[in-house]
């Protein structure tokens, strides 16, 4: 009596329990090892106050290799359920000024997969306007969480530019994010390879086929293909040459089909890559390794949040 019984944040979610195991979007690119991943996360997990700490980013307190640019992976591992009361646990713990701005990007991607479109629009809008400039990889993630609102909302030429905003800030967040950019494939090149190649990129999972969004030009000549990406507004985004490579030694000369999927290939290396210049908190470095102690880490921080005010 007179006290509050708090139920563990980690048990068997019901919104989890009783789905049958999907492979769907972005299942394609994935193999057992991200499978096995998924469960060594959710192990480590369990214990209440390592997912509190793992939440409360720049602490040293849960998973420390998570940087913030991919907190939003650990709600499809855990469940929107535990995530949320795993952030709101977090709120009432923090004690450090202005990290309100990343609980709202987590959070607006927890309404994201709730089909809660305007609240994720919110709190999207909302940590964009908060956070350090310098997080240059969470803010294209908010941009993308933008995006996929929109769509949910019908609301197709705002999704368009938020888009454009992830492409150059990060394309690499449309790769992790596992979305598709409403592309029109044009050939102005001659030559069965270049048919190949635009035929290759029309079932692109990271490209949907739409004649008002971006473009995909196949430039060039037989053997010296070159791919560009246009913006919605005509702006290039990329380009990738990709000259057919000299065969090594004895081999044979690359044909028609294994030349059409290396440039293709080329085109979304270079395509959806994280700009090598993005200097996001150093990116927790690329590999999500943390490279500083936790009280240094902080310091950081604080210093990025200067820039706010």
């Amino acid at each position: 009596p007179g006290r509050r019984v708090v139920q563990p944040i980690i048990q068997v979610h019901p919104e989890r329990a009783f789905q049958p195991l999907r492979i769907g979007e972005g299942a394609q690119d994935r193999g057992f090892g991200d499978w096995v991943d998924e469960a060594a996360i959710l192990s480590a997990l369990t214990d209440s106050e390592r997912l509190e700490g793992t939440f409360r980013m720049y602490l040293d307190d849960g998973l420390n290799d998570a940087p913030s640019w991919l907190m939003g992976d650990l709600i499809d591992v855990l469940g929107t359920g535990a995530s949320a009361a795993a952030v709101e646990r977090a709120r009432r713990a923090e004690d450090f000024p202005g990290m309100e701005p990343y609980y709202d990007a987590i959070e607006a991607e927890i309404a994201l997969r709730r089909w809660r479109p305007a609240e994720a629009i919110a709190l999207a809008e909302g940590a964009l306007a908060a956070v350090p400039s310098a997080e240059v990889l969470l803010q294209a993630r908010l941009y993308a969480v933008l995006a996929k609102a929109y769509q949910q909302q019908g609301r197709d030429r705002n999704a368009l530019e938020a888009m454009q905003r992830v492409m150059q800030l990060d394309p690499g967040t449309i790769r992790r994010m596992s979305m598709a950019l409403p592309a029109r494939v044009i050939v102005t090149a001659s030559g069965s390879e270049a048919k190949r190649v635009a035929r290759m990129l029309g079932r692109s999972p990271r490209l949907s086929r739409d004649s008002g969004g971006f473009e995909v030009l196949v430039e060039g000549a037989a053997g010296a293909l070159r791919v560009c990406l246009r913006s919605p507004l005509g702006d290039a985004l990329s380009c990738a040459d990709a000259p057919r490579p000299e065969p090594e030694g004895d081999d044979a000369p690359m044909g028609t089909m294994a030349y059409a999927q290396f440039v293709a290939q080329r085109f979304h290396d270079r395509a959806f890559a994280t700009p090598l210049g993005v200097s996001a908190v150093d990116l927790n470095s690329l590999d999500g390794t943390t490279t500083v102690r936790a009280e240094e880490e902080r310091a950081r921080l604080e210093q990025l949040l200067r820039e706010v005010d």
